[in-house]
């Protein structure tokens, strides 16, 4: 009997033992199950995302899908509504210059308009709604009137006045006469967001004497630009567009400046050697209403009389001879009011805004020489009466060498 006994008690152990060990797997198996589970979950949430039409891409790369699922990348030029690759404003190019042996990459342009349009570049952004860049930036600008027939003398070489500056370090030499300026522009249409493109060339020096010492200063840029042109919101590309003849008028240069008639009985082109490049160019070319008036004289005799004179001619030194063209000037008008008295210039309205343009058939340097040519200007329409005038012409005109 407690043989039978003990052997039950024993069935039982076995018993319990088995079912322990059975409740154990299964947990453990409910166990491993679940960890199964949430590793598949994780696995999907890390695995590739699919677009809407079942195409995956990654999440957090560069690469984004675009409505036709064509892949591009994240700060790349942005598409237009063709598809066409649209690029950002704000200017750019590849022009460099190199300012007293600092290398200046001009990055960024912007642009401004009244009298003429204003074209500015610097190797900082220059904002187009206003601001200036920090005092260690390089700014260079230059200016276009309309010229002939609106065109903004694009298409070939010109010259134009350059300037150039630093606000912190102060440079000997911050402009370039137009005489050895190279600039080239394409053709453009004048609207906000559109580019204004070319590219832009000189090699000056400035000579710094101190005492017996002597030291060079050089200044040079050559490359392309490339500009955008900003908003308007003041109506100075109205002014700016006024177009300017494209031809001459016939016969000898006359006109109309405020109230007094103008016509040129002698033509004179004053000839100067620039000091430290050594380099000649036409600095003016002057019209009197005076006859006999000559390279003696011409500051004497001449002055006595109503004069037209152009400067700032482009196209006019020794290295930038761009004959047969029309470039622009800047034009200036006088007439004495009374014996004895002496004549104020006046530009053709607000700042002239460079409202001329001349073409020298060729041009010669030697004194006596004689070239023959055509010159047009005019002021802009919303120019005061007295301030407005009209003169042009074809001329034949004689060389006074005065060197420096």
């Amino acid at each position: 009997m407690r043989t039978d006994r003990l052997a039950l008690v024993a069935l039982l152990a076995f018993a319990v033992a088995a079912g322990g060990c059975k409740k154990k797997e299964d947990a453990s198996s409910d166990e491993s199950a679940e960890k199964d589970k949430k590793s598949a979950k994780k696995k999907d949430k890390g695995d590739d995302e699919g677009d809407d039409d079942g195409k995956k891409k990654k999440k957090g790369d560069d690469e984004a899908s675009d409505d036709d699922g064509k892949k591009k990348k994240k700060g790349d030029d942005e598409g237009d509504d063709d598809g066409k690759k649209k690029k950002k404003g704000g200017g750019g190019g590849s022009l460099t210059g190199n300012f007293e042996g600092q290398e200046v990459q001009f990055k960024y342009g912007r642009t401004t308009g009244f009298g003429s349009l204003r074209l500015e570049l610097s190797n900082e952004k220059l904002p187009c709604k206003g601001g200036n860049p920090s005092d260690d930036a390089y700014t260079l600008s230059f200016e276009l009137s309309a010229g002939p027939n609106g065109k903004f003398f694009t298409g070939y070489p010109i010259g134009v006045p350059v300037t150039y500056n630093h606000q912190r370090i102060k440079l000997k030499s911050t402009f370039v006469r137009p005489q050895f300026v190279n600039l080239e522009i394409d053709p453009f249409n004048l609207k906000e967001g559109e580019h204004i493109k070319g590219s832009l060339s000189f090699d000056h020096k400035w000579t710094e004497m101190k005492g017996d010492d002597k030291k060079d200063w050089k200044y040079t840029t050559d490359g392309k630009f490339d500009i955008e042109i900003c908003d308007d919101p003041f109506g100075g590309y109205k002014r700016v567009k006024v177009p300017l003849a494209g031809e001459a008028p016939e016969g000898d240069v006359a006109g109309k400046f405020g109230s007094d008639t103008f016509k040129a009985k002698s033509a004179l082109v004053i000839v100067l050697k620039d000091y430290s490049t050594k380099k000649e160019y036409i600095d003016a070319v002057e019209f009197y209403s005076a006859d006999d008036v000559d390279c003696a004289n011409h500051w004497t005799e001449g002055r006595k009389s109503a004069y037209f004179y152009l400067t700032d001619v482009g196209g006019a030194g020794e290295t930038t001879k761009f004959e047969g063209t029309m470039q622009p000037a800047q034009p200036w008008f006088a007439a004495p009011k009374g014996k004895g008295t002496t004549p104020s210039l006046k530009s053709f309205g607000y700042s002239g805004g460079r409202r001329a343009w001349i073409k020298l058939n060729k041009i010669d340097f030697k004194k006596g020489a004689t070239i023959n040519g055509e010159v047009f200007a005019e002021s802009a329409p919303d120019s005061k009466p007295e301030d407005s005038g009209k003169i042009g012409g074809h001329f034949s005109a004689k060389v006074c060498n005065s060197g420096w």
